[in-house]
């Protein structure tokens, strides 16, 4: 059952595959073998510079559906990845690495800054509105203050052999990071897809895909609106504006806004960072 429930989790059906591979290669037939999905939703590094070095998969960063992993350097020099697990009410996360990174192109520099992702903390994070419940309506309008906003915080899901889950080891937080996340009642999003930091201000910036499912009584995993995903049937997505504490990536705090609730400025449930909507076009 736990199994079974696993792989629920990852959108795996004790059905056929849409694209029948079970049919030509018994590794895609997941009664047959039942590890093989959790071989995929790694983040592998490469070096381009240099093809004869083995890629990594980088067991640190979590299994799920990442959309990337993109690198910001802290004042100290240690890496953080952002990444998003692009699905309907699934997660954002973020990696702070133990060392910092070296300067320079030595074989020594190379070979340490090669190692940056594979120690260090992974999170997830945990949105809260800064306004009553009873103003996010689903509606997509604003709430009184006139703004979708509040504060955030990186809860810790492993770091090295240490797991910070209850009822999980460390193991099982890298394979299972979806349900690792469940746990800790991270906040569902709506399939948040690319994630880059501003490289002159270092403000984050999230791009939320859509999700047509939320509100829906029957939908899988259900959740209602809540600010930080404050549109019902978000057929369009937004944009969240993220701001660590301290301006340092490594922070386990963080200031966020809505900078836009795309779809067609005639839909009165749009909002771009506060500009006349007479001046957007339909994003």
């Amino acid at each position: 059952p736990a199994a079974a429930a696993r792989l629920q989790r990852y959108g795996i059906e004790e059905a056929a595959t849409e694209r029948l591979w079970e049919r030509f290669d018994p590794r895609f037939d997941v009664t047959r073998e039942p590890n093989e999905v959790n071989r995929f939703g790694w983040i592998v590094e490469v070096d381009p510079h240099d093809p004869a070095v083995p890629p990594v998969k980088h067991t640190a960063l979590g299994r799920f559906k990442h959309e990337g992993a993109t690198i910001r350097l802290a004042a100290d020099r240690r890496a953080v990845a952002y990444m998003g697990d692009d699905e309907r009410y699934d997660y954002v996360y973020k990696f702070v690495s133990d060392e910092p990174m070296m300067d320079g192109e030595t074989r020594a520099a190379r070979e340490h800054n090669r190692t940056l992702l594979t120690r260090g903390t992974l999170y997830v994070a945990r949105f809260t509105g800064s306004s009553p419940a009873g103003e996010i309506d689903g509606s997509g309008r604003l709430p009184a203050d006139g703004r979708f906003d509040g504060s955030g915080e990186w809860l810790p899901l492993a770091a090295g052999d240490r797991s910070f889950v209850d009822g999980m080891s460390a193991a099982e937080v890298y394979v299972f990071t979806r349900e690792a996340a469940d746990k800790v009642g991270a906040t569902k999003m709506d399939r948040p897809e690319d994630i880059e930091a501003n490289p002159r201000t270092g403000s984050v910036y999230m791009a939320l895909t859509n999700n047509a499912d939320r509100g829906k009584a029957d939908a899988n995993r259900t959740a209602g609106p809540d600010e930080a995903n404050p549109r019902v049937d978000n057929k369009h997505g937004h944009v969240i504006e993220l701001i660590e504490e301290g301006n340092d990536p490594t922070a386990t705090a963080f200031g966020w806004s809505i900078l836009l609730v795309c779809g067609d400025p005639n839909d009165p449930s749009t909002y771009f960072g506060g500009f006349d909507k007479t001046q957007v076009s339909p994003i």
